[in-house]
């Protein structure tokens, strides 16, 4: 079954940006949060390096106190899998959150646009809204930025998702797709 970010790799040109070392800091970030968010972090052995990315994740779940209802939880439907950062309630909404370590664009917006939809397809729950939360703990201010969509934006951006997962699977059948 393809992943939403099969779908949408086959389409970012940027993704030739990020060579295999920031990917995998990228990848460690995630397990830290993740660990954190299940209270399995052994923060005495974590490579100091993660210490600044870890601390702006907390300072997001500080200001938003998000209930976690789901951590890294594989969905599938019929089309397509995968697995959203986070699903939480936050001021008593379902928010879907994604965490970027990197860039944070439109390819963001398509992502947690068709993870809502799966939620929605694979459990029956709809997502209220998402939250993209870039780390940046060297930013000034606060270290994170936070793009918030709502269902109306979700809507909109998962009609260009299922546009492009339609064209992916077309590609994919008629074997005009290196993979």
């Amino acid at each position: 079954m393809v992943s939403v970010t099969q779908i949408l790799g086959h389409y970012d040109n940027n993704k030739k940006f990020y060579d295999e070392r920031s990917a995998q800091f990228g990848t460690n970030i995630h397990l830290a949060t993740q660990y954190d968010d299940t209270g399995v972090l052994d923060e005495d052995n974590l490579d100091p390096a993660l210490l600044p990315w870890l601390s702006a994740w907390r300072k997001f779940k500080d200001q938003f106190k998000p209930n976690f209802k789901f951590i890294e939880e594989r969905f599938n439907c019929k089309d397509y899998t995968g697995k959203p950062d986070r699903i939480a309630l936050i001021y008593s909404k379902l928010t879907l959150i994604d965490i970027k370590t990197g860039g944070a664009g439109i390819f963001s917006k398509l992502q947690v646009a068709a993870y809502s939809n799966l939620v929605k397809e694979a459990k029956g729950i709809n997502i209220d809204k998402a939250y993209i939360v870039k780390l940046d703990p060297e930013r000034n201010g606060e270290p994170y930025n936070l793009t918030v969509l709502k269902k109306k934006e979700l809507k909109k951006y998962l009609n260009d998702f299922k546009s492009l997962k339609n064209t992916y699977l077309f590609l994919k059948e008629n074997n005009l797709i290196k993979e």
